[in-house]
């Protein structure tokens, strides 16, 4: 499981720093320090449409739109970084599926780690019974 994350650490470092090195020189662009090129001039002209620029793309998921992208961005952010907060052999005992860019991959790291897939259910709401089973330890939630 440690692998798995790291790479998705790795993939997700790579989605953040596009972002800066994007907002940076736009930054730079609007005050006259550099030149605006073809990327940064699309760069803005699908922010200011609410969209999500062609360079954040290419590296990352697809969104509706601008703020929902960013409220992924912050919602994978934490993911990580409360799993990162554990213990070297803890893991989270609910996880974001869809907020992995590779979920295949988690579902084979959990085969590796001998996860009996018979505990382990699928939801897309918390309701109060599976909030109180996750609170005991005896619910993986996958959402």
């Amino acid at each position: 499981m440690n692998i798995f994350l790291r790479q998705e650490i790795d993939r997700f470092q790579r989605v953040l720093n596009a972002v800066r090195r994007t907002l940076i020189d736009l930054k730079l662009a609007i005050d006259g320090t550099i030149v605006m090129n073809e990327e940064l001039r699309d760069a803005l002209d699908r922010m200011y449409d609410a969209k999500i620029p062609s360079v954040w793309l290419k590296l990352s998921w697809e969104s509706s739109t601008l703020g929902a992208w960013f409220t992924d961005l912050y919602a994978r952010n934490e993911q990580y970084r409360a799993w990162l907060k554990l213990d070297k052999d803890t893991r989270p005992i609910a996880f974001w599926m869809t907020g992995f860019f590779n979920p295949q991959g988690f579902l084979t790291a959990m085969r590796q780690v001998n996860i009996s897939f018979d505990f382990i259910y699928f939801n897309h709401l918390f309701s109060r019974k599976s909030q109180e089973l996750i609170k005991v330890g005896h619910l993986i939630m996958l959402f």
